[in-house]
């Protein structure tokens, strides 16, 4: 990435925590059991919230306060019937991606894969791990 572009993007992320959209999004709480990547992150297993704002950013933050990543997401038709949250992980080998975030009679999004993630998806078998919100 350029410079330009990781200014504009630092600017725009202090503009929303600033103005407090992320306390007013859908917000999801999970203990995750195993160590995941978020985009070219990698963050330690704990508990964790999962907060969309603005529809589309997701802001995942551990509930010490001492790991948080934010992630833009895409939409994704909700899973019929789910009773409470869910986040899924796409598994490669001991690796773990957070894939898709389901809110209950709420919406669902999808983290697109990063550079990384898709260089690990060509040397191993995926399989899907979730996690259920409480």
């Amino acid at each position: 990435m350029n410079k330009t572009f990781l200014i504009a993007l630092s600017a725009l992320l202090a503009l929303t925590f600033a103005t407090g959209t992320f306390a007013q999004g859908w917000k999801l709480a999970a203990e995750i059991p195993f160590d995941f990547t978020v985009g070219d992150v990698k963050m330690p297993s704990g508990r964790y919230t999962v907060q969309l704002s603005a529809g589309q950013t997701l802001l995942i933050k551990s509930s010490d306060d001492h790991n948080a990543v934010i992630s833009f997401s895409n939409e994704m038709m909700p899973p019929r019937n789910l009773r409470q949250g869910r986040l899924v992980f796409n598994a490669y080998g001991d690796r773990y991606f957070l894939s898709t975030v389901s809110w209950p009679q709420g919406p669902s999004r999808m983290v697109p894969p990063s550079k990384f993630e898709l260089r690990i998806a060509k040397e191993h078998a995926d399989g899907k791990v979730e996690v259920a919100t409480q």
